[in-house]
Protein backbone atom coordinates (compact mmCIF):
# COMPACT_ATOMS: atom_id res chain seq x y z
CA UNK A 1 0.00 0.00 0.00
CA UNK A 2 1.28 3.33 -0.61
CA UNK A 3 2.39 5.50 2.03
CA UNK A 4 -0.73 8.18 1.54
CA UNK A 5 -3.08 5.60 1.71
CA UNK A 6 -1.60 4.03 4.42
CA UNK A 7 -1.26 7.27 6.25
CA UNK A 8 -5.08 7.66 5.89
CA UNK A 9 -6.14 4.12 6.85
CA UNK A 10 -4.19 4.59 10.21
CA UNK A 11 -5.99 8.23 10.58
CA UNK A 12 -9.00 6.57 10.08
CA UNK A 13 -7.80 3.77 12.90
CA UNK A 14 -6.99 6.13 15.30
CA UNK A 15 -10.05 7.92 14.93
CA UNK A 16 -12.08 4.53 16.05
CA UNK A 17 -9.54 3.96 18.79
CA UNK A 18 -10.54 7.79 20.24
CA UNK A 19 -14.04 7.03 20.13
CA UNK A 20 -13.77 3.38 21.98
CA UNK A 21 -14.00 1.26 18.98
CA UNK A 22 -12.20 -1.98 19.52
CA UNK A 23 -9.51 -0.96 21.66
CA UNK A 24 -8.15 -3.99 22.22
CA UNK A 25 -7.65 -4.49 17.95
CA UNK A 26 -7.01 -0.82 17.29
CA UNK A 27 -5.11 0.84 20.01
CA UNK A 28 -2.25 -1.95 19.48
CA UNK A 29 -1.59 -1.41 16.57
CA UNK A 30 -0.28 2.38 17.16
CA UNK A 31 2.23 0.46 19.22
CA UNK A 32 4.63 -1.11 16.34
CA UNK A 33 4.18 1.75 14.53
CA UNK A 34 5.84 3.61 17.20
CA UNK A 35 8.36 0.76 17.48
CA UNK A 36 9.21 0.96 14.02
CA UNK A 37 9.70 4.22 13.77
CA UNK A 38 11.72 5.22 16.92
CA UNK A 39 13.32 1.87 18.17
CA UNK A 40 14.93 0.83 15.18
CA UNK A 41 17.78 2.08 13.51
CA UNK A 42 17.10 3.48 9.64
CA UNK A 43 17.58 5.71 7.43
CA UNK A 44 15.96 9.08 7.45
CA UNK A 45 15.15 8.99 3.65
CA UNK A 46 15.09 6.05 0.95
CA UNK A 47 18.87 6.67 0.32
CA UNK A 48 19.31 2.78 -0.54
CA UNK A 49 16.71 1.07 -2.32
CA UNK A 50 18.58 -2.64 -1.14
CA UNK A 51 17.00 -1.66 2.46
CA UNK A 52 14.18 -3.47 3.31
CA UNK A 53 13.78 -1.03 6.24
CA UNK A 54 11.14 1.67 5.30
CA UNK A 55 12.69 5.33 6.20
CA UNK A 56 11.36 7.66 8.84
CA UNK A 57 9.84 10.04 6.66
CA UNK A 58 7.25 7.51 6.06
CA UNK A 59 6.49 6.08 9.37
CA UNK A 60 6.74 9.41 11.42
CA UNK A 61 3.57 10.26 9.44
CA UNK A 62 2.08 7.81 10.50
CA UNK A 63 3.10 8.20 14.22
CA UNK A 64 1.92 11.62 14.09
CA UNK A 65 -1.71 10.30 12.73
CA UNK A 66 -2.04 8.13 15.92
CA UNK A 67 -0.76 11.06 18.14
CA UNK A 68 -3.26 13.27 16.53
CA UNK A 69 -6.20 11.21 16.54
CA UNK A 70 -6.10 9.13 19.67
CA UNK A 71 -3.19 10.15 21.33
CA UNK A 72 -5.02 10.88 24.61
CA UNK A 73 -7.06 7.47 24.27
CA UNK A 74 -3.56 5.90 24.38
CA UNK A 75 -2.30 7.33 27.11
CA UNK A 76 -5.81 6.75 28.75
CA UNK A 77 -5.05 3.08 27.80
CA UNK A 78 -1.41 3.25 29.24
CA UNK A 79 -2.44 4.68 32.61
CA UNK A 80 -5.43 1.79 32.94
CA UNK A 81 -2.51 -0.63 32.37
CA UNK A 82 -4.43 -2.06 29.34
CA UNK A 83 -3.32 -5.64 27.92
CA UNK A 84 -4.24 -7.14 24.40
CA UNK A 85 -6.04 -9.79 24.58
CA UNK A 86 -6.15 -13.43 23.33
CA UNK A 87 -4.32 -14.61 20.39
CA UNK A 88 -3.51 -11.18 18.84
CA UNK A 89 -1.28 -10.53 22.44
CA UNK A 90 0.34 -13.89 21.15
CA UNK A 91 0.98 -13.03 17.73
CA UNK A 92 2.38 -9.17 19.01
CA UNK A 93 4.62 -10.96 21.78
CA UNK A 94 7.52 -11.54 19.24
CA UNK A 95 7.42 -7.90 18.13
CA UNK A 96 7.38 -6.65 21.38
CA UNK A 97 10.40 -7.48 22.54
CA UNK A 98 12.82 -4.98 23.58
CA UNK A 99 14.97 -3.60 20.85
CA UNK A 100 18.63 -3.33 20.55
CA UNK A 101 18.55 0.50 20.00
CA UNK A 102 16.65 0.87 23.42
CA UNK A 103 18.78 -1.84 24.99
CA UNK A 104 21.85 0.53 24.08
CA UNK A 105 19.83 2.96 25.79
CA UNK A 106 18.98 0.86 29.05
CA UNK A 107 15.30 0.73 28.53
CA UNK A 108 13.09 -2.24 28.91
CA UNK A 109 9.52 -4.21 29.01
CA UNK A 110 9.88 -5.25 32.58
CA UNK A 111 8.33 -2.28 34.56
Amino acid sequence: MDPVRRCNLIAFMARLTALGVCDSGLSSLAIPTFKEAFEVERPPIDEDASSNLEPLIILVPECIEWIQHCGHKLLTLATMNHTLLGSFRDKRDAELKTSPLASNEGLSLDR
